[in-house]
């Protein structure tokens, strides 16, 4: 049965018409409104990157890649992406517009989105109830859901972890259904186990500035001379950037800070309401009833845990209560009140029309502060620790308001508090107190006894210009370690008032000091930081100069380009390289040209470096370009021209590729075979499968690997004969590889054949083809190759029965523990870790005594992938050992567990914060940050602390007078006044409310 999905795509199309408007927050009803455009008059470009995972994550090296969010969430939502981005800064935004360009075009999937704050208990149902908001009858769901692209928004705003694990489940269920995910943050609601990742890249100098010119086009001048170096901290996000403009227009004065910003902004909306506009309640109690609503919002089931959205009738019960003896009919008032805020002010129904929430998560969180601010002078020391302080979910509130308090003593005794809790999050409120208290909490950063490497974080965290004089006579200083320091300091506070001190560093003597310099370059980010990084990419050591590409592609500044290309003339095959990579970072089209006329380069490494900038950029404008450099004379331009056409994957290429098949150099061959494979050109199979005869090893490998990309079952039995005929052994690997992933059980008696064979490659080769496949049919004659005589075979069988994957092989491989080659014992873990029972945990621990250095690592990391609370202690104990590379893999892996069983590693916090003074404290410094993002709490004696104080207010009767209502009519009483234990009484309801 076909359906028709018209109804629900027209539906799309009309909601996300006008995808611009989620930069900003609507104009409030009842106000005089500009005309409405039918296209947005400004888009910023937004730009993603795509995260690095791991070290030890990634076997190979992983580049950063640039791309406009969309084409970087297209390119990536077949295998599932996760889009990481600040507050405000277009993740919503970039859904809505994806949603529309989806549902315009009519070979696209169908797209859902699904906002993650309105889950009731069930994701399926959740997405169900989005298809039918959209006019999806509920019989087409199922077959909607085949050809979806279902779009997560704000995994960050799941109420709870029941919600996450959900959320996680249906993720893994479903590994081939496009989807994207959102979140504000790694810390708040984590990564769900998903591997790709992109991050939004904040608004540039250049990009900030047009935008104030288009939206202030008379006051831009006068706003930007304001700002100065300032603009950054304000406006790298669309919506701060938006608000603080639009506060200029009203004021025309730029706040001091961006709690300030928020106050200013929200007291606009109530004093620009026209006069004449009708409203039920009264504008008095507006703030005060936002604030309570915040407040009861931030509360979740947990104290870790918070809401974003509310149902009406829940929000209309608590702001009742708070109005309660202060207003007459408080319920009725609430009902009228948070009507009026919907229609005038900061808060919205949601999408599903039961909930309520606030037009940004930011704007929840500043009302928080607001409140907060009230409540701090009465609160004790334990309940601004224990309640606040030590909670992720507080952080962002507790540094706004902290922003707004006014008593330099109350400011400080809450910075104090805060290094009670945790020094990192102490370091970072230290810097968010109004700037004439920042010489006192910053002292305190630098008074503290931790060592060193610890305190250039601490004071790089509070990003305070109280330090700017210091840190410039601190470049001076004849100790290279501070000035290297101080120049990374610099760098994390990002004044462009210290480019000029950074610049007179170039020329230092010290690489590390001039590798900083970069580092701190990139960090302020603004044009004129662009001569400092041009010179240092003509630096004599590769480690400056790679910084400054980094730098450089980090700041993303076109003016830079003119200067690059200049560059990419001299003399110095390593100046032409670093400026060739930058250009690739910063990822303009406008650098093709002369990008493509270094594919001719004599040198190596600048082909290979402007090749790959073009693959970045992936233009399709420099294909015809590249098309003649098929032909040219030198076989080294031809192979890299091949090698760029399939990194843009342009199907135009593929007549010439396949000429290059039969070219006479080798390299040319394998470039033209990969590039094809890249393409996924079913015309080039043929000639594919004859390269497999190819005299030279490597076009056979690279032909191999081309036909497994373009992933034809025809090429299969064609792989199996190279599978038994190749004796060299990158062959038979490669060929292993690509059998293994097209996996298709046709092959299987043929490879237990091989088996048999006297070959060690072929029975080896065999053996990995059989553990991809992941069949237990085959298991049997796996094990009889567990005595082989070949240590490379009996390796493969293990690490095969790992990716198979079942218990039963386990007593099999406990047995190879007392195998004496190394490589066997590290696929045993291996294997062990991917069966990831516990059964396993008493021979991976005997691993961990071997004294091969990577033995106990792979045990480690297979220990770390079953991670049970049992062998916390156990890893523990080898993060303290003298080996720095075995504590770099513990400390990786204790990380994870955190990830993925916060309980079980909470416990240890105490003890890791006791190593932080040790030669394992930089390695302990990361287990803490990921155990705290997971647990999302600081500090774990603290928060038991907290939980016992909850625990004894329950068990301990209070002394309420809230007893159960009685009911009293008085049916011919025209009007009634009841007194019981009141302590004010209002004969009408005040004109404000109470301070």
């Amino acid at each position: 049965m076909t359906f028709d999905f018209q109804s629900y795509l027209a539906s799309i199309r009309t909601t996300y018409a006008k995808w611009w408007e989620y930069y900003t927050l609507t104009d409030a009803t009842g106000k005089q409104r500009q005309a409405r455009e039918d296209s947005p008059f400004f888009d910023f470009g937004l730009m993603v990157q795509t995260v690095k995972r791991e070290e030890r994550d990634r076997p190979t090296e992983e580049k950063v890649e640039r791309f406009s969010v969309l084409d970087g969430l297209r390119k990536y939502a077949d295998q599932q992406v996760l889009l990481v981005g600040r507050p405000g800064s277009g993740k919503s935004t970039a859904l809505a517009r994806l949603m529309l360009e989806e549902a315009t075009d009519q070979q696209a999937r169908i797209p859902v989105l699904v906002e993650l704050r309105y889950w009731q208990g069930s994701i399926e149902q959740l997405i169900r109830d989005s298809l039918i908001r959209h006019d999806m009858p509920a019989e087409q769901v199922e077959a909607a859901l085949k050809n979806a692209l279902i779009l997560f928004d704000g995994v960050n705003e799941l109420p709870s972890e029941e919600a996450r694990s959900q959320l996680s489940a249906f993720r893994r269920n479903h590994p081939k259904l496009p989807m994207i995910f959102t979140t504000r943050d790694l810390s708040i609601g984590g990564d769900l186990g998903i591997e790709k990742k992109l991050e939004m890249q904040p608004l540039s100098e250049d990009q900030m500035r047009e935008f104030v010119r288009s939206y202030l086009p008379d006051q831009a001048d006068q706003m930007l001379r304001q700002l100065k170096d300032r603009l950054r901290e304000f406006g790298q996000t669309p919506l701060l950037l938006w608000m603080l403009c639009s506060l200029f227009q009203q004021t025309g004065t730029i706040p001091e800070n961006l709690g300030l910003v928020f106050r200013e902004f929200t007291q606009g909306y109530e004093q620009y309401l026209k006069e004449d506009v009708q409203i039920e309640s009264d504008k008095a109690w507006w703030k005060p009833v936002l604030q309570q609503l915040a407040w009861v919002m931030m509360q979740g089931e947990k104290p870790t845990e918070f809401r974003v959205a509310i149902g009406f009738e829940e929000a209309v019960g608590a702001i009742g209560q708070f109005l309660d003896q202060k207003v007459p009919y408080a319920e009725d008032f609430a009902r009228k009140c948070l009507r009026d805020l919907q229609k005038h002010h900061l808060i919205q129904m949601g999408t599903n029309q039961e909930e309520l929430e606030f037009r940004h998560q930011l704007i929840q969180e500043y009302y928080v502060a607001e409140c907060l601010l009230k409540q701090l002078p009465a609160l004790s020391d334990d309940e601004i620790q224990q309640n606040y302080l030590n909670y992720l979910n507080k952080t962002e509130p507790l540094a706004l308001m902290l922003a707004l308090v006014q008593d330099e003593a109350l400011a400080i005794r809450v910075v104090r508090l805060a290094l009670e809790v945790d020094r990192v999050l102490g370091a970072r409120l230290a810097g968010e107190v109004k700037l004439e208290f920042q010489k006192e909490t910053v002292g305190f950063i630098e008074t503290l006894e931790v060592p060193n490497w610890l305190k250039i974080r601490l004071l790089g965290r509070t990003r305070s210009e109280i330090l700017i004089p210091r840190l410039f006579k601190l470049l001076k200083n004849s100790d290279d370690e501070i000035r290297e320091n101080a120049a990374y300091i610099l760098g994390k506070i990002g004044a462009e008032v210290a480019i000029p001190e950074l610049l007179k560093r170039l020329k230092d003597d010290d690489y590390l000091v001039r590798k900083s310099v970069a580092f701190a370059l990139g960090e302020i980010g603004t044009e004129s930081a662009i001569p400092g990084l041009l010179k240092l990419l003509q630096d004599k050591d590769w480690r400056v100069r790679e910084s400054a590409v980094s730098a450089l592609g980090e700041i993303s500044i076109e003016a830079a380009i003119p200067e690059l290309f200049k560059l990419l003339e001299d003399n110095n095959p390593d100046v032409r390289e670093s400026a060739v990579s930058a250009l690739g970072e910063i990822g303009t089209e406008a650098a093709i040209p002369e990008l493509l006329k270094l594919l001719e380069d004599n040198d190596d490494s600048v082909r290979s470096n402007a090749a790959s900038a073009l693959g970045k950029i992936g233009a399709e404008a420099a294909v015809p370009k590249l098309l003649q450099l098929l032909k040219n004379d030198n076989l080294k331009v031809r192979s890299t021209a091949a090698s760029v056409l399939g990194k843009i994957a342009a199907s135009a290429a593929i007549p010439g590729l396949l000429k290059l098949l039969q070219d006479s150099d080798w390299g040319v061959r394998s470039n033209a075979a990969s590039a094809l494979g890249k393409i996924g050109a079913e015309a080039a199979i043929p000639g594919l499968l004859k390269l497999l005869q190819d005299d030279n090893f490597r076009v056979r490998a690279y032909a191999a690997v081309a036909l497994g990309e373009i992933g034809t079952e025809a090429a299969t039995l064609r792989l199996l004969q190279l599978l038994k005929e190749d004796n060299n052994l990158e062959v038979s690997r490669t060929v292993a590889s690509v059998l293994g992933k097209i996996g298709t059980e046709a092959v299987i008696p043929e490879l237990l054949k091989l088996l048999e064979y006297d070959d060690w490659v072929a029975r080896s080769s065999a053996v990995s083809v059989l553990g991809k496949i992941g069949t237990e049919a085959v298991i049997p004659e796996l094990l009889k190759l567990l005595e082989d005589n070949d240590y490379y075979a009996r390796s493969n069988v293990a690490s095969a029965l790992g990716e198979i994957g079942t218990e039963a092989v386990i007593p099999e491989l406990l047995k190879l523990l007392q195998d004496k080659d190394h490589k066997v014992l590290q696929s045993v873990a291996t294997a062990l870790g991917e069966i990831g029972t516990e059964a396993a945990i008493p021979g991976l621990l005997e691993l961990l005594q071997s004294e091969n250095h990577g033995v106990p690592r792979r045990a480690a990391y297979a220990l770390g992938k079953i991670g049970t609370k049992a062998i916390i202690p156990e890893l523990l104990k080898l993060l303290e050992e003298d080996y720095y590379i075995v504590r770099e893999d513990i400390a990786f892996i204790l990380s994870n567990i955190a990830k993925r069983h916060p309980d079980h590693i909470a416990p240890y916090l105490p003890h890791l914060l006791t190593l932080i003074p040790t030669q394992s404290g930089g390695d302990t410094y990361g287990v803490i940050l990921a155990i705290q993002k997971s647990c999302k709490f600081y500090n774990y004696e603290i928060y038991q602390a907290h939980l016992e104080a909850q625990k004894h207010d329950r068990q301990t009767p209070q002394n309420s007078d809230l007893s159960s209502p009685k009911i009293n009519q008085f049916p011919n009483v025209t009007e009634v006044k009841i007194f019981e234990n009141v302590d004010r009484y209002y004969e009408t309801p005040p004109k404000d409310p109470p301070s």
